[in-house]
């Protein structure tokens, strides 16, 4: 077991056996709680000191270990074979599972040390955050220098930069109707009158709705129009669904051809209306 840089050789054992044979191939310390809690505790200890370090230093340390463990290939892999038991030849693939050849490691496309940054690109190994910029940067040991260097530049005030959406809003196709029928929508109300109950006639009906990619928003648009082209209704709503309160916008121009019976005569009448509603559903369950 090794902790905080140390192999621990002393203390209880058990012992690990080839299950082939049942000989005992070797034994290995048996960890106490407490020891596991001191690993923990030596982790945590060491990771302010790691995550400080760049990629390119934790990538050739990882490359390190990649060769030793290339090197001793052969050897892990018959200790695998004689614990577990498996064909040598898959822990021969295993122990180079983790291996990436060096013509397709991840760090070959980064930029070299003395690179030339285009404009709005950002130097992350020398990026300095807000909450450093605002502190007077005290992580002194990455971006300061001796006092017989040379002095560091101050950093360039950022521009201010918008609050962004928390998402692009696209919208889908979800909702498509087209119908031949004889018959309006909506019956509007007459002042003096009362309801326009009419017919428009054989009459065709396309009605298409769109919503965004989370359904907080739907649009609706629709129109009717009849041979004549005169009974004819243009509707367009709108839905808001952020809220446990949902608000919808409805904006509706209708057109009504007909004979007055009480005076004889070829009326027409065309009705605009806007309306607003809130609707709150409650789901008991």
């Amino acid at each position: 077991m090794y902790i905080n840089g140390q192999w621990l050789e002393e203390g209880p054992t058990f012992a690990v056996y080839n299950p082939a044979t049942g000989a005992s191939i070797g034994s290995v310390i048996d960890v106490s709680n407490e020891q596991v809690f001191e690993a923990i505790a030596a982790a945590e200890a060491a990771f302010p000191a790691w995550s400080k370090t760049t990629a390119y230093e934790r990538s050739a340390i990882l490359t390190r270990c990649h060769a030793l463990m290339m090197e001793r290939q052969r050897v892990l892999a018959e200790l695998m074979t004689t614990e577990q038991g498996k064909p040598l030849k898959a822990a021969m693939n295993e122990v180079g599972a983790e291996a990436v050849p060096s013509s397709q490691k991840p760090w070959d496309y980064l930029p070299e040390d003395n690179l030339t940054l285009l404009p709005g690109q950002v130097d992350y190994r020398n990026y300095t955050f807000e909450s450093e910029r605002a502190l007077g940067n005290p992580d002194s040991d990455r971006n300061s220098t001796s006092p017989s260097g040379p002095s560091v530049e101050p950093v360039a005030e950022l521009p201010p930069i918008s609050t962004p959406l928390p998402y692009r809003r696209n919208y889908a196709l979800d909702q498509l109707l087209s119908q031949v029928d004889n018959s309006f929508a909506t019956s509007f109300y007459q002042p003096f009158t009362g309801a326009a109950g009419s017919f428009p006639g054989l009459s065709g009906l396309l009605k298409i709705g769109i919503s965004d990619l989370f359904e907080d928003t739907k649009w609706v648009g629709g129109l009717r129009l009849a041979g004549s082209l005169q009974n004819s209704t243009f509707v367009v709503s709108n839905k808001n669904l952020e809220r446990k309160v949902d608000r919808e916008w409805i904006i509706e121009r209708q057109g009504n051809e007909g004979v007055n019976a009480e005076l004889g005569a070829l009326t027409r009448t065309h009705t605009h209306a806007v309306g607003h509603s809130n609707e709150w559903i409650c789901r008991i369950f």
